[in-house]
């Protein structure tokens, strides 16, 4: 009994304030300290090491995740990956004209880091971080996750929900199931730094995953492969990049502030593209790039500095749809790129 007493307390206070090493192959890779385990392992005891101020640092490489990770009411919880960051240019394969091709586009570049998180189960993996102060994830790549929250009804990558004071930097959310990144009320100073949302569009039909293999049409356009394919009518789950949300918190009174800057949000498709009543009933929906919804009491700033929305698709507001139910915020857009966005037909 004493033993078990002495090991519960070293793993909370390594969790408490120790960095916590996240390897990609524990029989392979050297790590540089302990403890040191494989990203699921470290999910199924969540309960020893997901805790205030743990600072999770990964390893270069792949790290598989094969569930959903739900991390609430902590403080200082911190995320890193490797600070080497590599820079691609979009590249998009398209039909046009009868023509099958690639239409790239050099300038159109975007960062990636070298640490990568792929998760295994669509729509049942990911993060969903709720009621945290002091959230930061920097220098990660989140590749096909896709996490459920019943608070929002929505699948992400990313879930951040009740945040007070979030930093994302170098992170890069790509091929979610449904959307890369959904924010409900991020609060305090809270900033998304040189990231990237690349692709999020995927969705679920008929409980199964549709990624079409082949170009198509719809309504006289062409759309590239391996994006969204919306059936008829039955679409469970919609896609998009990066959905920020705020909504109505009479707990909450300060000004708070939200800077984007140094984004590449691109190649997005809606599920509400092909139905014209979501544009009025179900608007959170739209704007496949950047998606604002304020619906709140208390004061925000929204910045939006350096950023590129390249080729997203929705039926209102293609690369960046914003709604305002509130007139209590401001917004600045300042050397902002919004490049060959598709809205409606």
């Amino acid at each position: 009994m004493l033993l078990l007493i002495a090991t519960y307390h070293i793993l909370f206070n390594m969790a408490e304030g120790m960095p916590m090493y996240v390897t990609p192959n524990i029989t392979t890779n050297k790590c540089p300290g302990t403890p040191c385990l494989e990203l699921n392992t470290y999910v199924q005891n969540a309960s020893s090491y997901f805790l205030s101020n743990a600072q999770f640092i990964f390893l270069p490489g792949t790290h598989f995740l094969d569930s959903q990770v739900m991390i609430d009411s902590k403080e200082n919880f911190q995320m890193i990956g490797s600070p080497n960051l590599t820079q691609y240019p979009i590249s998009v394969k398209v039909f046009e004209y009868g023509f099958d091709h690639y239409d790239e586009d050099n300038t159109v570049t975007y960062f990636e880091s070298s640490t990568y998180i792929t998760c295994t189960t669509y729509n049942h993996s990911g993060f969903v971080f709720v009621n945290i102060t002091n959230l930061t994830i920097s220098n990660i790549t989140f590749a096909n996750c896709g996490a459920y929250s019943n608070t929002t009804n929505q699948s992400a990558s990313i879930l951040a929900i009740n945040i007070y004071n979030l930093q994302m930097e170098g992170v890069s959310i790509q091929n979610s199931t449904g959307y890369g990144f959904w924010g409900v009320n991020l609060l305090g100073h809270s900033q998304i730094i040189q990231s990237s949302f690349i692709g999020n569009n995927q969705f679920i039909k008929n409980g199964l995953l549709n990624t079409p293999a082949v170009d198509f049409k719809c309504n006289g356009k062409a759309y590239p492969r391996n994006t969204l394919y919306y059936g008829n009518g039955d679409t469970t789950l919609a896609g998009g990049n990066m959905v920020i949300v705020y909504n109505d918190d009479g707990n909450y009174t300060e000004v708070s502030e939200l800077n984007l800057r140094a984004l590449v949000v691109s190649l997005g498709i809606d599920a509400s593209f092909s139905d014209i009543t979501r544009c009025y009933f179900q608007e959170h929906f739209q704007g496949t790039g950047l998606s604002l919804i304020l619906n709140q009491a208390f004061y925000i700033n929204i910045t939006v500095r350096n950023s590129t929305f390249y080729r997203n698709q929705a039926w209102c507001g293609g690369n960046i749809y914003f709604s305002d139910h509130s007139v209590n915020f401001d917004i600045t857009l300042e050397n902002v790129f919004i490049i060959r966005a598709i809205a409606g037909y």
